[in-house]
């Protein structure tokens, strides 16, 4: 099943590896990335906050066409399918706001 950029895997395969980014937003509503890592079958976002943060899958549309993430919340748990490399893209309001970006292989 695929909803919207990603496809959404009905039987989850076993993870064994995590991988914690944590990364901060250098500047105000300045799109930033981070690629998952290869494999990646799950991933969840968490906000530490201070300001909520814009993401998507779609380079340059963190601005326009996005899933906001407020402070102190998360999104995820969601099972991928690994046969795709998938970037997500984020920019913040605020500078020094801080996403936590947990994956499994």
């Amino acid at each position: 099943m695929t909803i919207g950029a990603f496809s959404v895997v009905a039987t989850p395969d076993p993870v064994t590896t995590q991988t914690i980014g944590n990364e901060t937003v250098a500047l105000a509503n300045t799109e930033q990335s981070y690629a998952f890592p290869s494999g990646t079958r799950r991933f969840r976002l968490f906000n530490r906050g201070p300001a909520e943060i814009k993401w998507t899958f779609t380079a340059t549309e963190s601005g326009t066409k996005y899933v906001t993430l407020y402070p102190d919340t998360h999104y995820g748990w969601v099972e991928i399918d690994t046969s795709t490399s998938y970037i997500l893209y984020f920019q913040s309001p605020s500078a020094n706001t801080i996403i936590e970006i947990d994956t499994w292989a």
